[in-house]
């Protein structure tokens, strides 16, 4: 991993992804991180010396790494370890450079742009995976009968400066302006504290909750009506959030900004709404046409048990797994 272990454990939808590979393959699940808590800037050299010093063990216990990062970078510490390395690109980002390093010998993102650039531009072998979550543990009905309208945005900031670059500062001036909306967040224990201080500035306690710690997600998105995430950098998140396939689950529709790889999904399939541009006034559009259409844009579970199936993301990492044994 290439991101600090989160503060509350099981709760960044990334460890979550590779938790699982390592519960069902083997092996071990390590960050290349070098601090505890996330930084702005850090140089690459800094990532993996831990693991650089023990890289005759590793050759020797591992046939592989699978490298988990939003963007691909060529990390110093990967060549020192010389084994083939699957890397999963786990935003939308565009691919730089004319070929990647020898020993990158894979790529998995969800964004089938990615994977045409690594192939076109790389000239490796790159496959489209779309994440695969269990299915709920039970049927959590449909939505209680609005008003008032209840929102979740179950991915909460990193950093204080994501407090604007993920929309919660757009969100809350949107709730502001519309008094029979309520608002879900969801905190990871990173930034709550200046997440509840923004809640106080706007004066919207009474609109807005923040949940922290272990969250039933699934049991949350489903005391709503519809889920959200906004992202002002392609970057800034997963191209497909787990938090937005949980509320397809439980057949909750989704808004979403066009910056987010998955919008081209929720627009393919009428489960929700994209959002077209970053200002208070697109985001209430899109509201409001959530609003009027809730009925269509819910999603049935079924249609979400397909796309996502956690036996199909397993076999397909299998299949890429193989090759190196």
């Amino acid at each position: 991993m290439t991101a600090p272990f989160p503060e509350i454990g099981g709760t960044d939808a990334v460890f979550q992804e590779a938790s699982l590979l390592k519960d069902n393959f083997g092996g071990d699940l390590v960050t290349a991180y070098p601090l505890k808590r996330p930084r702005a800037f850090i140089p690459r050299s800094w990532y993996g010396r831990t693991l650089a010093g023990d890289a005759t063990r590793i050759r020797r216990q591992y046939d592989c790494v699978h490298l988990y990062c939003a963007r691909f970078l060529d990390f110093p510490f990967l060549r020192r370890l010389e084994l083939p390395v699957v890397c999963t690109i786990s935003a939308s980002r565009t691919v730089r450079g004319r070929k990647g390093p020898g020993w990158l010998k894979h790529v998995i993102s969800a964004d089938p742009r990615v994977v045409a650039e690594v192939k076109r531009k790389w000239g490796i072998g790159a496959s489209r995976i779309l994440p695969g979550l269990p299915p709920p543990a039970r049927d959590y009905g449909p939505a209680p009968g609005p008003p008032p309208l209840i929102i979740t945005c179950a991915s909460g900031p990193w950093t204080r400066r994501q407090l604007r670059t993920k929309g919660f500062v757009l969100l809350l001036e949107t709730v502001r302006k519309l008094p029979d909306l309520r608002l879900q967040l969801v905190g990871r224990g990173v930034g709550d504290g200046d997440l509840r201080a923004l809640i106080r500035r706007c004066r919207l306690e009474a609109q807005v909750s923040l949940v922290t710690g272990r969250v039933d997600v699934r049991g949350l998105m489903a005391a709503g009506h519809a889920a959200i995430l906004l992202a002002q950098d392609a970057g800034l998140v997963k191209s497909y959030p787990h938090s937005l396939i949980e509320a397809l689950q439980v057949g909750r529709p989704l808004i979403l900004n066009d910056r987010i790889a998955m919008a081209d999904f929720v627009r393919e399939q009428r489960c929700g709404v994209v959002v077209r541009g970053w200002s208070s006034g697109s985001l209430a559009g899109a509201i409001a046409e959530l609003r009027d259409n809730l009925a269509e844009l819910s999603g049935p579970p079924a249609g979400a048990a397909r796309y996502f199936s956690l036996d199909r993301f397993l076999a397909e990492h299998e299949r890429i797994y193989a090759r190196f044994a």
